[in-house]
């Protein structure tokens, strides 16, 4: 699961990719979670933040926000495969008609709720639209294809992943299969997936340059 704090003042893209670079990725029923609340923030950073992650995860980024903040009616963010995550610590009725015409996905209404085996206080959620909870955890951002159908030579071949920052991207992040012709082809988060989620083997950038990208 991968949480990112949206500051103000910095390039969503560049956030981004701070972001990529210092988490360990995501596992299938894992998503990443957008926290957009400090004053000041631009809605143009919070697409570039979201476009850049589910560019490399193919997975939707899941935003949180207030119905204060100058995202909430921005349908750029909340485009229909973002979930819309309000924390609001007030009466369901009036929550319910402060979200109003949007309505919300899902509802942080405490931060003090109890969970049994835990001992300290907890937010607790009301999920109201599983479906787009599904979606933040374990669907691509859109219908993903089958993966390409491999050549004998990509069939035997080891998944790669970069051993080094490549491109702004934390080693183990970026994943490559060797194509008929030798040269590298980028897969992104299905198709490894599909493929049998393998760490493979590690690839330098001096490698990489060498065999090429296709």
């Amino acid at each position: 699961m991968g949480y990112h704090w949206l500051s103000p003042n910095l390039d969503g893209v560049a956030q981004a990719r701070w972001f990529l670079q210092n988490f360990q990725g995501i596992g299938e029923g894992e998503g990443v979670i957008l926290d957009y609340e400090e004053k000041g923030l631009s809605p143009d950073a919070a697409l570039a933040f979201c476009t850049e992650v589910e560019r490399v995860t193919g997975r939707p980024v899941a935003v949180y926000c207030g119905v204060y903040q100058n995202a909430w009616k921005d349908t750029r963010i909340f485009n229909g495969q973002r979930m819309r995550w309000v924390a609001a610590y007030a009466a369901e009725a009036r929550v319910r008609a402060a979200c109003q015409p949007y309505g919300f996905d899902m509802w942080q209404w405490s931060s003090s709720g109890t969970v049994p085996g835990v001992p300290t206080r907890c937010d607790v959620n009301l999920v109201e639209n599983p479906i787009m909870a599904d979606l933040a955890c374990s669907v691509p951002v859109a219908p993903t294809p089958e993966p390409p159908t491999p050549t004998d030579i990509e069939d035997d071949m080891d998944i790669a992943t970069n051993a080094e920052v490549y491109q702004g991207y934390a080693p183990g992040i970026m994943k490559f299969v060797v194509t008929g012709s030798g040269r590298l082809r980028h897969i992104l988060e299905p198709e490894w997936h599909a493929r049998g989620s393998l760490p493979g083997s590690k690839i330098t950038n001096a490698e990489i340059a060498s065999l090429g990208v296709a």
